[in-house]
């Protein structure tokens, strides 16, 4: 069966989303997690989720899904560390470096590939595959007949797909928008979406929220993916209440088990829904009779935020009395209490929302209705002073009076460290020990061994039972094994109770102090002997002719290719939808440079995971490129020694003042002027954010667009997006 993964941004939404179906959950900690502004996990509430997802049958995935910096190395160890000793049903990671690091040092952790590391292409995924991962999230951007695709073709590997929530305008983990015009580094888990914010469209003399992705909502789809052998589909969501994950629960497990969810998909929407759709999912592509696009916008320029259910239309609207009143045909029930909205025209943006409760409601007839059904016509009052909306507008309804949950109790039982536990009883007393990969613990205590009056208990079941009681430590024993060493037989020993239990509990104290200790140590860290790597060109200086830092295609002839200082070079792109087609080119450049005999000066930029598969086999020369994110010393080791003729790398370019000490070779520093886009969409600007028919489209334009006193120049090239600051 497809496993139902929720977010969980707190405790209550974990608990909410288990108790209404979900059979996993994913979580972050209160670090190097991607949505920093969530409540996210102490260790004592995700031990608390991790023990009631056991209890029952449920799963639990921890998101460390950022790039690491150099100095932060040593805080996601203890991190990794202290999961590796509670148990985790597997880690979702952006950064190649922590990967290398569960993957050598913490094996027991199941290793997932983040959707932040754009893998797209079954070469991707069997490259993520040689590097550990045991699951991948595959990128936000592909279609069905893609997933497919890559489902036959890597069967030995978990696949996840995303099937609900807010969609990034960028590639998956390509954006820097955030980085570049706010500081705020979205690989760091700290978005200033910059894509929910409008433009002014210089040719076109339109304002628009033209990079505002409509919600994905797979709900059409989702049977599809489970039928195709998908392992595991996700809700997006960790910001979101709990009743949202509460409501997005109940409709995707009855979606998944085949029932009929008309009235939980609306609940869901009325908590929280852009204007959705089904995204790439829903027969996104091209038609195989005519070259253009048959699906609908995947953007929602009018306005970037929630809107709720459409629940009517506004026929009218009058002052009476000093209060405004919309006379409105519904097409869906409201009531008393309901959260409200209608857009309006608004001369410092697109459109201004009007939200409101509903507070007075009558009928034709002016007798008052705390409920009204669909296909009713009704008058409501709106209170405050408020523009008029146009005949004709929709009325939304943002919220429900009746959906705030009764809180679930969160003071539950944790879940504790098992440990093995040996007992031995000789003539001196008690000996207590154990050793929990890191931490040994060995006591002993004095006790008086005598023979009793009258036959004893078995000592032998009596002691285990008791020491497998731990009360309040953050241990326990599971694997007692006891020793009688005393020279009695056990029926013959008295042994006080009362001195078993204070040794019981003075022993897990000094477990609990050995623990932290063990938690909080020092971890050694790394240091890797330099091997000799060529330095780079300045990052600007390796842009095509259309301004980018990449081939948007592996160019086919060697006089295509970028020359430096008596070098060329091949930046790959970041996004490959048609891998099959990049690697024969790949092929044929290959095949000229060898009649060429330049094949020794190019060298080849790996900008995606799937660049290491597709190169591996040739003898040329291979550079980290900037889009191939290498921030730290542990994720420079990984992809260099995956690379078998390795000639040098650009460091992560939102980091520009590295550490690079215990790197095994030394970077090329990104200079500060280099820009990279800020988007690279698969979303094409002229068909969804402008509305325009792809007919006789020559997929190539340029858009010039203004935010406050900045220019953009909007690419587009074989119906990708790419947006460039002036």
């Amino acid at each position: 069966m497809t496993e139902l993964a929720l977010p969980a941004g707190s405790l209550q939404s974990a608990l909410v989303a288990f108790q209404e179906g979900a059979d996993a959950v994913y979580l972050g900690l209160k670090e190097y997690s991607a949505r920093k502004s969530a409540v996210n996990f102490s260790f004592e509430d995700y031990a608390k989720i991790l023990l009631y997802a056991r209890t029952h049958g449920k799963k639990v995935y921890v998101t460390v899904n950022t790039i690491i910096e150099e100095k932060d190395l040593l805080g996601v160890a203890r991190l990794l560390r202290h999961l590796s000793l509670l148990g985790c049903d597997g880690v979702i990671v952006q950064d190649l470096g922590v990967a290398r690091m569960i993957r050598l040092q913490f094996p027991s952790l199941p290793l997932h590939g983040s959707t932040q590391l754009a893998v797209h292409t079954i070469d991707g995924v069997k490259q993520m595959q040689k590097f550990g991962f045991t699951r991948v999230v595959l990128a936000r951007e592909l279609t069905l007949n893609e997933i497919k695709s890559i489902r036959l073709a890597c069967p030995d590997v978990e696949i996840k797909v995303f099937i609900h929530g807010a969609l990034c305008y960028s590639v998956s983990g390509l954006c820097f928008a955030s980085y570049y015009l706010t500081g705020r580094s979205a690989n760091g888990g700290a978005c200033a979406q910059i894509c929910r914010t409008w433009f002014t469209d210089e040719q076109n003399k339109e304002k628009g929220w033209f990079f505002s992705m409509r919600d994905l909502n797979a709900g059409g789809t989702v049977r599809l993916l489970s039928q195709m052998g998908i392992d595991s589909v996700k809700v997006e969501g960790r910001m979101k209440s709990p009743e949202y994950v509460g409501a997005v629960t109940k409709a995707y497990r009855k979606l998944l088990d085949g029932e009929d969810a008309e009235k939980e998909i609306e609940n869901m929407n009325k908590i929280f829904s852009r204007s959705s759709y089904g995204g790439w999912l829903a027969k996104y592509g091209r038609s195989h009779h005519a070259d253009e696009r048959k699906s609908e916008s995947l953007i929602s320029p009018e306005y970037p935020s929630h809107k709720g259910l459409p629940s009517g239309v506004i026929v009218s609207s009058s002052q009476v009395q000093g209060k405004l009143q919309l006379e409105v045909q519904l097409d869906k029930e409201i009531s008393l209490h309901d959260g409200l909205m209608y857009l309006v025209q608004d001369d410092n943006a697109p459109s201004r929302a009007i939200k409101f409760a509903l507070s007075f409601m009558s009928d034709q007839y002016s007798s008052s209705l705390a409920h009204a059904t669909r296909g009713k016509r009704v008058n409501i009052v709106v209170m405050g002073n408020n523009p008029r909306p146009l005949d004709g507008s929709t009325l939304y309804v943002i919220s429900s009076h009746d959906q705030h949950l009764k809180k679930i109790n969160e003071n539950l039982p944790m879940s504790k460290i098992d440990i093995d536990m040996d007992i031995t009883l000789d003539q001196t007393g008690l000996c207590v020990t154990t050793k929990k990969r890191g931490f040994y613990v060995a006591e002993h205590y004095d006790l008086e061994v005598s023979k009793a009056r009258t036959k004893q208990k078995d000592w032998s079941k009596e002691i285990p039972a008791l020491f497998s009681k731990s009360d309040r430590s953050l241990v326990v024993a599971t694997e007692i094994t006891f020793t009688n060493k005393s020279g009695l037989k056990d029926e013959d020993l008295f042994l006080p109770m009362s001195v078993l239990k204070s040794i019981r509990r003075d022993w897990y104290s000094k477990a609990d102090a050995k623990l932290e200790e063990y938690l909080s140590s020092s971890i050694e860290t790394v240091s890797y002997e330099k091997k000799m790597s060529s330095s780079l060109p300045p990052r600007a200086q390796l842009m095509t002719k259309e301004g980018l830092p990449f081939f948007t295609h592996v160019p086919l002839h060697v006089e295509d290719l970028l020359s430096v200082d008596g070098f060329l070079y091949v930046p790959l792109s970041p996004v490959v939808f048609d891998e099959a087609n990049e690697k024969k080119r790949l092929s044929t450049l290959l095949h000229n440079l060898e009649i060429s005999g330049l094949s020794k000066q190019v060298r080849f930029g790996v900008n995606n995971i799937c660049h290491i598969a597709w190169l591996q086999e040739f003898d040329v020369n291979i550079f980290i490129d900037f889009y191939l994110y290498v921030g730290n010393s542990e994720a420079a080791m990984q992809v260099m020694n995956s690379i078998a003729h390795f000639d040098g790398g650009y460091s992560f370019i939102e980091e520009r003042h590295l550490d690079t000490a215990q790197w095994p070779f030394e970077p090329t520093q990104i200079e500060d002027s280099f820009v990279p886009p800020l988007f690279i969409s698969r979303a094409c600007y002229k068909h969804d954010s402008l509305g325009l028919s792809c007919e006789g489209c020559k997929r190539n334009y340029t858009y010039d667009l203004r935010q406050n006193e900045h220019s953009y120049k909007v690419l587009v090239k074989d119906c990708i997006t790419y947006l460039l600051k002036e």
